[in-house]
């Protein structure tokens, strides 16, 4: 076992390495860090995982602990002002081993996170965070501010959020609950899906689900899905427009007992579609379309806003009161 401590400036309070054979890749080393008056962290990743976690005062703290051979792995910490960037440092054509970043982060510190294979996780933080991961899965829990969320093949999971919301995935699943502000999410062939949410919401899914439970619209928002189906269950009924779309998938709007109001478009194609409401209709019309029949079908109750739209090709545009 070895144990090493050295004391640097300029901004680094502290350094400690250990090192002990405690893993069947070889031996696990750790370090520690400390930087004061940070403003900007990236972290420049190629296979570890990294945690955000609350500081409880201005210093930004770095722990890592890491199994690839020293030979290979070179963890680098580059400071320019009140930003601090963080590499993982490879050589040779192979280098096994795992590397876990743990920073503990005082609020208002932008950071930016990429890697191709390591993971995200975030917890109590507020401000702007931009992360990109080819197959690593994102997490922010109880995260209030601005956020560009990307993972080709990894999940996004969003619990206790506030602010303005992006985030993108090629073939994984988005799950959002309790959050607050302007989300914006897109799946290409996972599921995505929102619960217990107050804000505006923009879902969008390829080949899977676009729904959501329990939620309040506070602008505009919009679900729709190719091959999968568009769920809505509002906790209040709606008082900006809504729209609802799927190719092949149903498009259900649920008012969950809530007052229904407004102007009520319901779209589908004549041949193999349904169109459901539980109120007549005040106009009903047939339009062409890509060379296929449309049934347009309409009524307004109380007032003509909003303006709820519910469409789809071959499944059902269906308005539940319950």
């Amino acid at each position: 076992m070895k144990q090493v401590s050295v004391y640097l400036f300029a901004g680094i309070i502290a350094l400690a390495t250990t090192g002990c054979d405690l893993t069947d890749e070889g031996v696990l080393i750790e370090t520690s860090l400390a930087f004061a008056g940070v403003q900007g962290l990236i972290i420049d990743g190629v296979s570890g995982d990294c945690t955000i976690q609350p500081a409880d005062d201005d210093t930004l703290r770095v722990d890592l602990s890491y199994t690839y051979p020293e030979s290979c792995f070179e963890p680098r910490y580059v400071r320019d002002g009140v930003e601090l960037e963080i590499k993982e440092d490879f050589t040779g054509a192979t280098c096994s081993g795992s590397a876990q970043w743990v920073i503990t982060t005082p609020d208002g510190v932008e950071i930016e996170f990429q890697s191709a294979s390591g993971s995200f996780s975030l917890t109590g933080h507020q401000g702007g965070v931009v992360v990109n991961t080819a197959s690593g899965t994102i997490d922010l829990v109880e995260y209030t501010g601005q956020a560009d969320l990307n993972s080709a093949s990894g999940n996004i999971t969003l619990e206790t959020v506030n602010g303005v919301i992006n985030a993108n995935c090629a073939s994984g699943h988005i799950n959002v609950s309790e959050a607050t502000g302007e989300l914006d999410l897109n799946s290409a062939s996972g599921n995505v899906a929102v619960s217990d949410a107050s804000g505006e919401l923009d879902l969008n899914s390829a080949s899977g689900d676009a729904t959501s439970d329990n939620v309040v619209f506070t602008a505009t928002s919009s679900f729709s899905s190719a091959s999968g189906d568009a769920g809505v269950v509002v906790a209040e009924s709606p008082a900006y427009d809504l729209s609802l779309s799927s190719a092949s998938g149903n498009s259900v709007l649920n008012y969950g007992g809530n007052d229904v109001q407004g102007y009520f478009e319901f779209t589908a194609r004549q041949s193999d579609g349904t169109i459901i409401s539980p109120y007549p209709f005040d106009n009903e019309t047939t339009f062409s379309q890509n060379g296929d029949t449309y049934m347009r079908k309409s009524f307004t109750r109380v007032s003509g806003t909003p303006v709820i739209t519910i469409s789809t090709a071959s499944g059902t545009a269906e308005l539940k009161l319950n």
